[in-house]
Order: structure tokens, then C-alpha cells, then sequence
């Protein structure tokens, strides 16, 4: 057995849920204010047929692969799937026949026969609900590993995007600096290389006793000298040495 197989195996019972719920709702029109039960029985078949379509669905996504947990599930305990399939078909041949019975009966059939349709139905009613749970089994099994499969997906897909916010920083970075350089550059051109070559002259060229003047000044030795914080005004002409000091 495979997963196509397993989705073959609930293809029938979808075909009866169908019949079931089609005959269902023309005996509640028929019965009218006394179809509380076949409302009941149509509910639950109806719930019943959602759980196999799931099933089947997931087993015709999965094609040959029998790893999945639901199909390892179910392959392993062949028997059990097979005894419960075979268990809710006759119970969904039981309960079409039965609302055949209700849908065709005039009212003497029904007086005469009635309550023991009524007491098959609700009975075949609690055997569906009752066979729901291993087929929900099924389904959650699969649905827990599709779940742990998203969480792994959506884990890489952030770490993923984590690295692509990273490199866009460092990208900003290299841009940023790429473009301080560009404007250090174009004002190095803008001031032209002689002011630069002239600056470094005037630095090398210096003479030794440029500033001896302030420190030989009384205002400066008196600043030097002087308790707690004071401040030194320097007055001198334009070009006098005050703000090179070398």
C-alpha cells in the first residue's frame, strides 16, 4: 500500500458521504419538522467527509512517498486501516439505505416502521463519530510534521533574510565611505595641490624661535603660574605669529 493507494481507498467512502448528504437533505424537505435526527446524521457524515478529503488530498500530494507520517502510519497497521474503511462503508451503505427507507415511505410505512429506522440511524450516526478518531489520528499526525517542515522553512527564510539585512548594511557602509573619500577628494582638487604643497612648506619651513615671543610675554607667564583656571588674551598684529605656533 501507498499514499495513491490510501487516497483510492477513500475515494469510495467520499462517494457515499456524497449520496448520503444528497438523500439527507431531500428527506429533511420531505419530513420537514421532523428531521432533527437526519439533520443530526448529516451533520456528522458531512464533518466525516471533510476528514476524508483531507486525507485523500494529503495522500495524492505526497504520491509515492511513504515516509510521511500518515502513510507510515497507516501502511504499517494495514489491517486497522483496512478493518476501519470496510467498518464506515457499511455503516454509510446502512445509513443511505435507511434514508432511502424515510425519503420513499408514505406515513402508514413510517407509523409502522419509524422508530426502528430512527434507532438504526441514530445508531449508525454515533458509529461514524466513533470511527472519526482514527481517521483524525491520521491527519494530525501529517499535519504536525507539515507544521515542524513550515517552522524549519520559515526559520532558514529568516536566517536568510537576517544575511541579506546584514550585507545591505555593510553595503550603506561601503557607500557612505565610498562617498566621504569622492568629497574629501573634490575638496582637495577644489583647494588644488600648491595650497597643500604650500601648507607643508610653511609647517617645514618654521623658524625654531617663532613662538619664543609668548612665552617670554608676562601675560603668558603669569597665566602659567596663576592658581586655579585663568585665561589667556593674546594681542598682537595681523600675521604675527599668535595662532602658529611651530
Amino acid at each position: 500500500m501507498d499514499p495513491l493507494s490510501i487516497a483510492a481507498s477513500t475515494a469510495g467512502l467520499l462517494t457515499l458521504t456524497a449520496q448520503i448528504i444528497t438523500r439527507g437533505y431531500a428527506c429533511m424537505m420531505r419530513l420537514k419538522s421532523n428531521d432533527d435526527d437526519v439533520r443530526a446524521a448529516v451533520n456528522d457524515v458531512s464533518s466525516f467527509s471533510g476528514i476524508l478529503m483531507a486525507i485523500e488530498s494529503q495522500s495524492k500530494e505526497r504520491g509515492d512517498d511513504i515516509a510521511s507520517p500518515m502513510s507510515h502510519l497507516i501502511i504499517k497497521n494495514q489491517p486497522l486501516w483496512r478493518k476501519k474503511v470496510d467498518e464506515c462503508e457499511a455503516v454509510l451503505v446502512e445509513m443511505l439505505e435507511i434514508l432511502d427507507t424515510l425519503t420513499k415511505a408514505n406515513k402508514a410505512q413510517l407509523l409502522i416502521k419509524g422508530n426502528s429506522l430512527w434507532e438504526k440511524l441514530e445508531k449508525s450516526t454515533a458509529q461514524i463519530e466513533t470511527s472519526k478518531s482514527f481517521f483524525i489520528l491520521c491527519l494530525q499526525l501529517q499535519n504536525n510534521e507539515d507544521i515542524r517542515s513550515s517552522q524549519k522553512i520559515s526559520g532558514k527564510i529568516m536566517s536568510s533574510l537576517d544575511r541579506l539585512r546584514d550585507e545591505q548594511d555593510c553595503a550603506r557602509q561601503e557607500a557612505k565611505l565610498k562617498e566621504r573619500k569622492e568629497q574629501q577628494h573634490g575638496m582637495m582638487e577644489w583647494l588644488g595641490f600648491p595650497g597643500e604643497a604650500m601648507q607643508d612648506d610653511l609647517i617645514n619651513t618654521g623658524h625654531p624661535d617663532s613662538s619664543q615671543w609668548l612665552f617670554e610675554r608676562e601675560e603668558f607667564i603669569d597665566w602659567l603660574t596663576a592658581d586655579g583656571q585663568s585665561g589667556l588674551w593674546l594681542r598682537g598684529p595681523q600675521g604675527s605669529g599668535k595662532t602658529i605656533i611651530v
